[in-house]
């Protein structure tokens, strides 16, 4: 008589474990882990990458290299293109410590990004720049008209003053400017960083040091366009149009958030 076989028994099934309630550390301490392993990532980006890719982690609504050969702006961050206008020198010589890419150089012109859009409460302005001891004008704007022109409605503007200071203009109810000490129509390539938003102080960083602060925030609502080389500013109760003139920019980036001052430096170290 053959042996029996039997069929080995399945083992009983565990009991669940459950999960621990979740209090006020644990979510603290989950929301920590997140900023520690992004942190972990941008220094990772850092090392293996470059400038272009660390603005391409901060999601920036536009991204120009500022390599283009003909009128038109490209787009890195897969958003709508600009236009060029007015008198521009292109492929000029990169201002990347690495010599990577190409820059232009502005002469009285500017670009316009073709998207209409709602003004953003929060923005964060991104550009390495070289000024010559003539410079003055805008980096960036912000106005309800499509084109770089006189505009009923205008703010959120980063320029350079004719003795060399770096000033961001906002609209706040009344016109508020932020000023950075200093004379930079030094001929020497720079990493220019201006944010203002809610959570943030409003500050302009210059090659990765924080030059200028304020803890007053806000601007105007409205709808308009962004644009970089031209904006429009209040001074001395006038209205004045400025476009770039004897600057020359390359990876102009603007992020609808308020980067925080580690993310700041980051970026200055990579340029």
């Amino acid at each position: 008589m053959p042996p029996i076989r039997r069929q080995p028994r399945s083992p009983e099934p565990l009991p669940p474990i459950a999960d621990p309630p979740v209090g006020a550390d644990t979510i603290a301490l989950r929301a920590t882990t997140i900023e520690i392993l992004r942190a972990l990532r941008i220094h990772r980006i850092i090392a293996l990458a470059g400038y272009y890719d660390l603005l391409q982690e901060f999601n920036p609504y536009a991204l120009l290299r500022l390599e283009d050969t003909d009128s038109n702006a490209r787009n890195f961050s897969g958003n709508v293109i600009g236009s060029y206008s007015g008198s521009y020198l292109q492929q000029q010589f990169s201002l990347l410590t690495n010599g990577a890419g190409a820059s232009v150089r502005f002469n009285a012109g500017a670009i316009s990004l073709l998207q209409q859009m709602n003004a953003p409460a929060a923005y964060t302005l991104i550009c390495r720049f070289r000024a010559t001891s003539t410079a003055s004008g805008s980096f960036f704007g912000f106005s309800n008209e499509p084109a770089p022109s006189w505009s009923t409605g205008y703010d959120r503007s980063l320029y350079l003053t004719e003795q060399g200071q770096v000033v961001l203009y906002n609209w706040i109810g009344s016109p508020f400017f932020l000023s950075a000490p200093g004379d930079y129509r030094d001929g020497q390539p720079h990493t220019l960083v201006a944010r203002m938003g809610s959570g943030q102080t409003t500050a302009i960083f210059i090659d990765g040091v924080k030059v200028a602060e304020s803890t007053t925030t806000g601007a105007a609502n409205y709808v308009g366009h962004w644009k970089i080389g031209w904006s429009t500013v209040f001074v001395a109760g006038q209205h004045r149009s400025t476009f770039a003139n004897g600057i020359t920019m390359q990876g102009a980036a603007i992020v609808h958030a308020a980067l925080t001052d580690s993310q700041i430096t980051a970026i200055h170290s990579v340029a």
